[in-house]
């Protein structure tokens, strides 16, 4: 057997392989990382061996190592993908603090070699579709977010009064109203029919003049009254409307996302309080469930989340045990949501929470724990192939 590793970088990639005796078979050189870099890349291959004779690894680093995994697997190679920790820790053992590319490649095929790497299987076209919809999600809701917050501090100095007028931040009314009448000093001078039908064109009728009225009450007696920002209005009506756009991409995006197929977001909308689109995300990035077979299954997928917890300790003295956080992020965050609103709907769950609240644990220690217990009861779904039952409440006699 030969053992290829592959430094990945933007424009040219480093290949070098060694055999199953650690001897050096094909010395470290670079190749471009276009199609006729490809064709060098797959002529070195073929000199090493057949398809079933060479195994390939390459650290799971950004996306510049997507499109090259993707063709090699397409074209019959094995395609082993590795945290980049594992190379990481193994480069920093040389004594003389050596690193360049060439020997990445070089590191990459000794753990290969030696089996410090998971197994990684190839995507199907439904598990990457819904990998890159969740992380798009991800992404917008992250810059809506953001969005959000820089609206909050420029309507805290246009009109500060606004806060709570409207039945939550941010509905469509409070947007529309935002974008027509960015400041105190505007809607004190607005003509109460356009405002009346401002807002009751954007609540579809719930608000009415007399909500016109009581905002426009407010406004006159503002403390921001007096005070206009041109830039600052124009900034506000601006936000307004990016976090419009941000709610139709999201929407979009989730509505894609359940034209999918997912036995992962099957079985955990099997459990009462999942919702319906954090399910996806969570099987997004999992992908396929069987790749963390084994006895401590559920282990291995809170590690693949950095869900696991880190203990450091020396001699006598020993830290306080944390999450790691060596790992997806998005699924880290996607698990911690579905704990929250599973532990306020499924009785099992709200035990582990209550019991561990019991014990004087945090709010965010006892959602780890209902995290792990999600985890453990999703990997028993997948192992039995059934869907999630409540178990039974025995009876006082």
């Amino acid at each position: 057997m030969h053992y290829v590793g592959i430094d990945i970088g933007k424009e040219r990639h480093a290949v070098g392989a060694i055999d199953d005796r650690c001897q050096v078979v094909l010395r470290s050189q670079f190749f471009a990382g276009d199609r006729g870099g490809y064709s060098s890349l797959t002529g070195l291959l073929h000199k090493l061996g057949l398809y079933g004779e060479v195994l390939i690894g390459m650290e799971a680093t950004g996306h510049y190592g997507k499109l090259l995994a993707h063709r090699l697997r397409e074209d019959g190679w094995t395609v082993h993908m590795f945290n980049p920790a594992v190379t990481a820790a193994a480069a920093k053992s040389d004594l003389r603090g050596r690193k360049t590319d060439k020997l990445d490649a070089l590191v990459i095929a000794h753990a290969l070699r030696d089996g410090r790497h998971s197994q990684s299987q190839a995507a199907s076209p439904d598990e990457e579709k819904l990998k890159a919809l969740g992380r798009q999600r991800t992404l917008l809701v992250r810059q809506r977010t953001e969005c959000k917050n820089h609206l909050t501090a420029l309507l805290d100095v246009l009109f500060p009064e606004l806060d709570g007028t409207f039945s939550a931040s941010f509905t469509t009314s409070h947007l529309a109203m935002i974008e027509r009448f960015p400041s105190a000093a505007v809607v004190a001078s607005a003509d109460i029919r356009t405002l009346t039908k401002v807002l009751s064109t954007a609540s579809c009728g719930q608000l009415g003049r007399e909500e016109a009225m009581a905002l426009k009450k407010k406004a006159q007696t503002s403390l921001a009254r007096p005070r206009t920002n041109a830039g600052e209005e124009f900034a506000a009506q601006q936000t307004a409307a990016m976090i419009r756009t941000f709610d139709t991409q999201i929407q979009r995006v989730e509505e894609e996302m359940k034209t999918c197929t997912s036995p992962i977001a099957t079985y955990l909308m099997s459990i009462k309080g999942t919702g319906k689109i954090m399910p996806f995300v969570i099987a997004g990035e999992l992908g396929n469930l069987d790749r963390f077979q084994g006895p401590n299954m559920s282990h291995r997928v809170l590690a693949f989340a950095g869900c696991e917890p880190r203990i450091r300790e020396s001699g006598k003295w020993k830290g306080h045990s944390k999450m790691s956080k060596r790992g997806s992020a998005t699924l880290r965050c996607a698990l911690y949501l579905i704990a929250h609103t599973i532990q306020l709907n499924s009785p099992a769950f709200t035990d582990v929470y209550q019991r561990q609240k019991a014990r004087g644990k945090t709010h965010a220690v006892a959602l780890s724990h209902v995290m792990r217990a999600v985890v453990n009861t999703l990997c028993g779904m997948h192992k039995t192939r059934t869907l999630y039952r409540p178990p039974e409440v025995r009876k006082a006699c």
